[in-house]
């Protein structure tokens, strides 16, 4: 193909390459490039920015610009304008844009800019912010997409932050308010708050981090840092099993471990991994839980039919008298359970709704302890092991463990008798406390105060205390509910020497075979008649020897005539006189003795001394009454004793039983 065909074939900036480069020599086509010789035949490379100055290729504006050898260019520095207007050849303006440094962008402000995590140093150019543990000063600053902070001369985070090599920038401690909605490691961000906090199955430790919970018997000092889906709790400095809800198992012992120990729920509380404890099993169950559900109409006439939980439900009670239930437009009340039903619903309201769960129940024939497992119970057949906590297998029976224990229905629970050990009061049967030895954290059962031992080990109520029934009172003593209180049956008084109720004068009684008997103090058991006590009948109380009977149909002892003269006799031999002989002058000095006993003495106890000098229960109360109730005139101790001894003769009280006793009578003589 001839030449000129091939040249006319060619593009116009083809042809003038060519003609450049072959034809014309090179000196007059080439630009020179930064640094290089410029002159009149040597003109610098527009294209790159680039001016003749002092014959040698440089930027166009030095102080603005600087050469990228990597470009082949000059490129505005950081700070500096990228923008520039240009009047055209037809009067219109345009903008000529320049490159920026590298790491550097031209905003739209027309300046030049370090891109995010680069720094403007003092030639323009942008280097990369130093990262987290690098040095740092005024000049070279930390990275800000790192957010870290120049503290020391060191990069590094916050107070209150940490810096995370997964995500390559601060987050927020555990705790601390989020960065960016960035947490540390097993943290998240609670949005609603910008607080950081450890996710499931983590705890906050020492650092504010967060760490994997802790498992069976590893050291705690606090519940959040045991695994709570076992669940357990930090007791005495180690996690075990959260005895609220759980129970432990520890297994067989291997090494001074217990690699198999697990917790299992307690019964009513739900399933741990199926598991239950002892005499229990793992039931689908419901359990009421708060929830704002979405109610669409309000039913009636509805037919009750299983209830079956599901989204978007709520649950009715009906109502008494009609067939409305429960919830209206706009109720926000709770509804209670069981309920019949569930339909859809026209508001939302906020209820207690049922969700399906498992929990542990006792088997069928087995009542829970209160330690949480399950057993037969107290009075039930059973093989060995069967038995609720506290119960043993005996005779085929669930029984109390001790012979002086007793079972309390109210606690369902074996309680220790009177004198039995204890550590707690609910130790001891109703009635009693536990009273712990000094210094101890034991002691033995006690009855409480007004309570007091039987022959059982148990606590009846004393004398005078309040009662129901006459099971409540002293069986020792032989009391009975008379009236809302503990007292003695029949004609009787309570001695609480003896702890028992002895017959007064006149009452029944009986003589046992050691020769007591039931007649109050200085009285014993009389046969009357031809009546013998062997046989079975009951004799008599009466008076002793020297004594005679009160108001109270109590023994007193007698003041006889030879009292008298004896009293007499001493009170002479004290004073040193002589003993009158006369009958009349003996009667005045035994009135004179009682007399000096007189002085000073009360009207009451004047009368009682006039009644022992006369030794009679009445007779002499009308001739002393009636001195001393003179209004007009006083009388001395001695007129008083004179009339005492001037009543003394025959005069017998009134008594019921006369028949039974023979009372005093004084001969003057």
């Amino acid at each position: 193909m001839p030449l000129s065909h091939w040249v006319a074939n060619m593009s116009p900036v083809l042809v003038i390459l060519l003609f450049c480069s072959i034809i014309l020599p090179i000196t007059q086509c080439q630009r020179s490039s930064f640094g290089e010789t410029c002159g009149k035949d040597h003109r610098c490379d527009r294209r790159a920015w680039l001016g003749c100055f002092n014959e040698k290729c440089d930027c166009l504006k030095p102080e603005e610009m600087i050469y990228e050898p990597n470009s082949k260019k000059c490129v505005s520095k950081a700070g500096e304008r990228c923008k520039f207007k240009m009047e055209n050849y037809d009067g219109n303006t345009a903008l000529e844009i320049t490159s920026c440094v590298e790491n550097s962008r031209c905003g739209s402000d027309g300046f030049c800019s370090c891109k995010e995590d680069f720094q403007e140093i003092t030639n323009g150019t942008c280097i990369p912010s130093r990262k987290f543990g690098e040095p740092c000063d005024p000049q070279f600053k930390c990275s800000s997409r790192q957010g870290l902070d120049c503290e020391d001369s060191i990069c590094g985070c916050s107070p209150s932050q940490v810096f995370s090599q997964v995500q390559g920038h601060c987050v927020g401690l555990v705790g601390q308010d989020c960065v960016k909605s960035k947490c540390s490691e097993n943290a998240m961000c609670d949005l609603r708050i910008n607080k950081c906090g450890c996710v499931n199955g983590y705890f906050q430790d020492w650092e504010d981090k967060c760490s994997p919970k802790l498992g069976l018997f590893k050291n705690c000092s606090r519940d959040d840092q045991c695994w709570d889906k076992s669940p357990l709790k930090c007791i005495e400095g180690e996690c075990t099993c959260n005895p609220d809800v759980s129970l432990l198992y520890r297994g067989e012992k291997v090494d001074d471990n217990y690699p198999n120990a697990v917790c299992a729920g307690r019964v009513n509380s739900p399933c741990i991994s199926s598991r239950c404890a002892a005499g229990s099993t793992c039931h689908a169950d419901y359990v009421i839980d708060e929830a704002t559900i979405q109610v669409h109409t309000k039913p009636r006439n509805f037919e009750s039919r299983k209830i079956t939980p599901r989204d978007g439900i709520s649950w009715w009670k009906t109502r008494a008298g009609g067939d409305d239930y429960g919830f209206h437009s706009g109720s926000s009340e709770e509804a209670e359970v069981p309920l019949h039903g569930f339909f859809p619903g026209h508001t939302i309201v906020h209820a207690r709704v049922p969700a399906l769960t498992h929990v542990c129940h006792c088997k069928d024939g087995f009542t829970p302890s209160k330690s949480g497992t399950c057993g037969k119970p107290y009075g039930a057949t059973c093989t060995k092991g069967e038995c609720v906590e506290g119960l043993v297998c005996k005779g085929n029976f669930c029984s109390c463990q001790y012979s002086h224990q007793e079972f309390c229905t109210l606690t369902l629970s074996c309680r220790n008798k009177i004198r039995g050990p204890c550590t707690a009061n609910e130790d001891c049967i109703e009635t009693s406390n536990c009273h712990l030895y000094n210094n101890h954290t034991f002691g033995e059962c006690k009855c409480k105060d007004g309570y007091i031992e039987n022959l059982k080990r148990e606590c009846d109520v004393e004398h005078g205390g309040d009662c129901v029934r006459n099971s409540d009172c002293d069986s020792v003593a032989g009391l009975v509910c008379t009236e809302g209180n503990c007292k003695c049956r029949g004609f009787a008084k309570f001695s609480e020497d003896n702890r028992k109720c002895l017959s007064l004068v006149g009452g029944d009684c009986h003589t046992s075979s050691t020769g007591n008997s039931s007649c109050i103090e200085n009285a014993h058991c009389a046969i009357i008649g031809k009546e013998t006590l062997a046989n079975g009948n009951p004799g008599t109380c009466v008076c002793n020897d020297g004594f005679s009977i009160s108001p109270e149909y109590t023994c007193n002892e007698q003041k006889t005539e030879r009292w008298v003269r004896q009293q007499r006799t001493r009170l002479a031999e004290k004073n040193g006189e002589n003993l009158v002989e006369s009958d009349g002058e003996e009667e005045m000095l035994e009135m004179a003795e009682l007399a000096s006993q007189l002085e000073g003495a009360e009207e009451e106890e004047m009368l009682a001394m006039a009644e022992q000098a006369s030794q009679v229960e009445r007779g002499v109360g009308a001739g002393v009454h009636d001195l001393m109730e003179e209004e007009e005139e006083e009388s001395s101790p001695l007129e008083v004793a004179a009339v005492a001894g001037a009543s003394r003769g025959s005069a017998v009280k009134e008594d019921p039983f006369a028949d039974l006793h023979t009372c005093a009578v004084l001969d003057p003589e």
